[in-house]
């Protein structure tokens, strides 16, 4: 091939790429333009420990005042504790005690500023890593450069981890990687030696994942298996010992702020005082319902916090995944670990839970699985092609952007969707 024809070839690859950092950009202003300044309750959690480990180097938030703005704590006889896993807000502690003291300011002289900051940390952070595997993963997924710019546009845009990057949370950084961890296995299943440092540092991802978001636990576990097969020794050896790190680092914590080794979220007894919010009276709007399981489930995928009516485009993995289950597929067991993932969580939050993640929009709790179902459905318009069939795939691509932009004025409140149910007496 002459170098003309090969600067030919590589033309598109260029256009895939450019409007790829394009769509980056707009990802980061949008980002830089939603994140707020104010504490939310869930995220008032986490503010509340971040604050008390910065100035008083404990993880008893009763002194902090933005204690009183959150539900997401328990009492105790020494005072209170967060109830979210501890090692994300001590991570970020760590940072903010940096800012302080580099620029003197802090959650109490300038709250507004200081939250922003925090907040761009974490949500702008993570979407920029995602959105830096994203690409690299397209690039091993599919051929078909259109479908890459869907991808990563679904990611960029159009998914509901996005639209928490504007508020601290858990979900947008477990998302991201596991993303990431994903990555480097499913580049060692198509040949490539990776070296001992990708690998420790995939199993570093998982780790950090579950730690920040326990429902991140399936979707690690599949991973692990998953590289298992391919690689017996690294898996052991390498990345088992470094998902552990952060694991027992999360524990350490824990063990330092209640005296037990295990999540505040799986000891009930934690709970049992009349003071705490979820023991007690106070619950309100959707904290207070007990809808029957079959609505619950209904809303869970289709309907006021759905995971396919927020995000539509996903509607078009099932069929891949089921039809790559049924016919044993080249992508076998990447569907087999997603599959049994989403059916995992969705058993567990189902059975478990009844207020769909609190006073917010959309199945939060799913988020990190989300970029996973995104490989399914260009799967799904890789196979089926025509032309009637991409402009649906694109209009679906169009409607999840729009929900996505749209959840980032405020992710912690009811939505749109709520109100219109309610309105029909049916949430």
């Amino acid at each position: 091939m002459t170098n003309s024809a090969q600067k030919l070839d590589a033309r598109p690859e260029k256009q895939v790429k450019r409007i790829c950092v394009l769509l980056t950009i707009l990802s980061c202003m949008l980002v830089l333009s939603y994140t707020h300044d104010i504490p939310f309750d869930n995220a008032a959690s986490r503010y509340a420990t971040i604050d008390s480990l910065a100035h008083h180097q404990s993880f008893n938030i009763a002194k902090s005042p933005f204690a009183k703005f959150t539900v997401d704590k328990i009492f105790t006889k020494d005072g209170q504790l967060s109830t979210k896993p501890p090692l994300l807000s001590t991570l970020v502690a760590l940072v903010y005690k940096g800012y302080t003291k580099i620029t003197g300011r802090t959650l109490h002289s300038h709250p507004h500023q200081s939250l922003y900051l925090l907040n761009l940390l974490v949500g702008l952070g993570s979407t920029l890593f995602l959105l830096f595997y994203a690409y690299r993963v397209m690039i091993l997924w599919t051929k078909d450069l259109s479908l890459r710019v869907a991808g990563f546009t679904i990611l960029a845009l159009g998914y509901l981890g996005f639209s928490y990057a504007t508020t601290l949370n858990n979900h947008t950084p477990a998302a991201a990687a596991l993303f990431a961890a994903f990555f480097y296995i499913y580049r060692k299943r198509l040949g490539d030696k990776s070296s001992r440092c990708h690998m420790a540092f995939a199993g570093l991802l998982m780790g950090f994942a579950m730690a920040f978001d326990h429902g991140a636990a399936l979707l690690s576990l599949g991973f692990v298996g998953y590289l298992f097969l391919l690689d017996r020794q690294q898996c052991i050896n390498i990345v088992l010992p470094a998902a552990l790190l952060p694991l027992l680092a999360n524990s350490c914590l824990n063990y330092y702020a209640t005296g037990t080794w295990l999540p505040i979220q799986i000891q009930p007894e934690l709970y049992a005082t009349a003071q705490n919010y979820w023991n007690s009276q106070q619950q309100h709007l959707i904290d207070a319902i007990e809808p029957p399981k079959w609505r619950y489930t209904l809303h869970f995928l289709i309907g006021h916090h759905g995971i396919f009516s927020f995000t539509p485009v996903f509607l078009f993995a099932l069929p891949t995944l089921f039809l790559n289950l049924k016919n044993r597929s080249q992508d076998f067991n990447e569907a087999l670990v997603v599959s049994m993932s989403l059916c995992g969580m969705l058993t567990y939050y189902i059975l478990r839970t009844h207020n769909y993640g609190g006073i917010c929009i959309g199945a939060r709790w799913f988020i990190l699985i989300m970029p996973m179902l995104v490989l399914f459905a260009l799967r799904f318009a890789e196979k089926y092609s025509k032309p009637h069939m991409r402009r649906l795939f694109w209009l679906s691509i169009a409607i999840s952007v729009y929900n996505s932009v749209q959840g980032m004025k405020s992710p912690w409140q009811l939505s749109a969707w709520y109100d219109y149910f309610a309105a029909w007496n049916w949430t």
